[in-house]
This record gives structure tokens, sequence and C-alpha cells, in this order.
């Protein structure tokens, strides 16, 4: 099975970003932030100067902060300093391994490298270590049948 893709870097971003699952933590984590400030504000507008009153202020502004930089200024980072994210990924699924092409990078990868595989609604993920993984957008499949063949492909090869 030949495959053959390129990344946006909002695809990207998106990818990245569902890979272990923290995406799901945004809303909630984000509404608590929200609801620490609001109460931290309305407390020191009441006459609150406390220390404990600052650190809630404080404290939601900084995991807002670091929420953005995890999930939109490090993908945006990583995504356009590395020139391979750019280029056109050629991917051929044989038998005994993996033909991988990105630009001038050509690689053959054995399926024994490759330790799990993760789904979410638009990717598939080939994980070789716990952050290390192959990004496979599920729009390059032509049909269901053909996304079918491929998962069954991978769930034959990586175990």
């Amino acid at each position: 099975m030949k495959l053959s893709f390129k990344y946006s870097e909002r695809e990207f971003i998106k990818a990245m970003n569902q890979s272990d699952g923290e995406y799901k933590h945004i809303i909630p984590v984000s509404l608590i932030a929200v609801a620490l400030l609001v109460y931290g504000i309305n407390q020191y507008m009441n006459g609150s100067n406390t220390i404990f009153v600052a650190s809630i202020i404080v404290i939601p502004i900084i995991l807002m902060f670091v929420l953005i930089a995890r999930f939109i200024i490090v993908p945006r980072i990583v995504f356009r300093k590395e020139p391979k994210y750019k280029e056109e990924y050629q991917l051929e699924f044989l038998e005994d391994e993996i033909l991988f092409t990105a630009g001038a990078l050509k690689s053959s990868i054995p399926w024994s490298f490759y330790k799990q595989v993760n789904e979410t609604k638009e990717f598939m993920y080939l994980k070789y270590s716990r952050r290390g993984f192959a990004i496979i957008p599920k729009r390059i499949f032509k049909n269901e049948e053909e996304t079918g063949k491929f998962r069954s492909l991978i769930s034959r090869k990586i175990k």
C-alpha cells in the first residue's frame, strides 16, 4: 500500500495536540482557570489584598500561558523549524518494512520499530516510543474501504 501526503501547519498542530489525549483536558482546565481568575478579581475588588488572593489571580494566568504554549506555540515552532514536516511524504507499506521518503530523506523502517497504534477521528499514530510517532492523516485514504485495509495491515504488523 502506497500513501502520499503533505502536512499543513494547522493539521500538524492538530495532530500533535491529539497525539497523547491531553487536548481533552483543555476546556475543563481553562474553565477552572477562568473561574479562579474571576473569583480572585472579585475578592480583590471587594478589598481583600492578601497573598492568597494574589495567588488566585496569578496562578490561572500562568496556567493559561502554559496551555497556550503547549498547545499552540510549541507545535507551531516544531513545524516551522523542522524542514521534513513541510515536505511531501511518501510511505510504502510492504510485508517486511515501511519505505519512507520525505524530500531528500529516504529510509527503510522495519515493522518491529513500531510498538503501538493509536487512532483519533482524524489521524492514525504509529508509535515507536512514549513521545515518538509517525502521523498518518486519515484524509489521505480514498474511502472507508481503503482505511479498513490499512487498519488491517497495521494491526497484523504492529502488536
